[in-house]
């Protein structure tokens, strides 16, 4: 049953940017470069961050370290140029909440859509420049390093990917073909290190066809299931959303 959550914060707009998935029950939202917000749906707490004292457009993520047992934001800051310049990381759960600069080096990038912290490690696509590539960046909010694996090679470059969490690993769809197939392909990272991927193939029944042109994938649940939801362009009364279990 769908309830209003009556303790969200009044002065956040309607219109949210950016979604992390949820971290132990705490959810991380943000509004442009205006608001950052982490709030729990079943306690009704919320936390506003704090400002980032720096030039250029920001971009955040939400993760867990599971051996601090801390929650963790990383915040990313561009130059007037358009390349990301600064990274700063806050810790909640520390008395002072201050944004700290991560003296880690890291490759200019430009992330591409939302990240997953999954088992202490943040995942999110991104472009380089100077390489003309696109890669997966890892951010450990333990050591608060960075790293890079490579797609696969069937993987579209440029495509934007939704990734999730698959039983503990990571995970990555693309909406390729659905207009034609109705199938789709889902990729699960193997092997970190040595960049290996498996590829999943996924048939759906003929009755999905009508929902998979008007629905996108958003995750998946820790039982396995696809989550489907409607694109703006789609919206129902009442909404819909559709789960689809890739194993039955």
């Amino acid at each position: 049953v769908a309830t209003p959550y009556k303790h969200f914060p009044k002065y956040f707009p309607v219109g949210i940017s950016g979604f992390s998935a949820p971290l132990r029950g705490s959810v991380f939202l943000q509004w442009g470069r205006k608001a950052r917000v982490i709030c729990n749906p079943v306690t009704g707490k919320s936390i506003t961050l704090p400002k980032v004292k720096a030039t250029g457009v920001k971009k955040s993520y939400f993760g867990f370290d599971p051996i601090s047992k801390q929650f963790k934001v990383l915040c990313m800051t561009w130059s007037r140029y358009g390349t990301p310049n600064t990274h700063r990381i806050l810790t909640l759960e520390t008395g002072k909440r201050l944004w700290r600069t991560i003296q880690d080096p890291v490759l200019p990038h430009y992330s591409m859509g939302d990240g997953i912290c999954i088992n202490g490690v943040l995942y999110y696509e991104a472009s380089f420049k100077e390489s003309r590539s696109y890669k997966i960046v890892c951010f450990d909010f333990t050591f608060e390093k960075f790293s890079f694996i490579k797609l696969d090679k069937d993987m579209v470059r440029g495509q934007k990917l939704t990734l999730f969490n698959y039983k503990g690993k990571l995970g990555a769809n693309q909406d390729i073909g659905l207009w034609c197939t109705g199938n789709f392909a889902l990729w699960v990272l193997e092997d970190a290190g040595k960049h290996k991927w498996s590829k999943l193939l996924c048939v759906l029944p003929p009755l999905w066809d009508n929902i998979v042109n008007t629905h996108m994938m958003v995750g998946m649940t820790v039982t396995g299931e696809i989550v489907y939801s409607p694109y703006a362009g789609y919206l129902s009364n009442p909404f819909d959303i559709f789960y689809y279990n890739i194993e039955r």
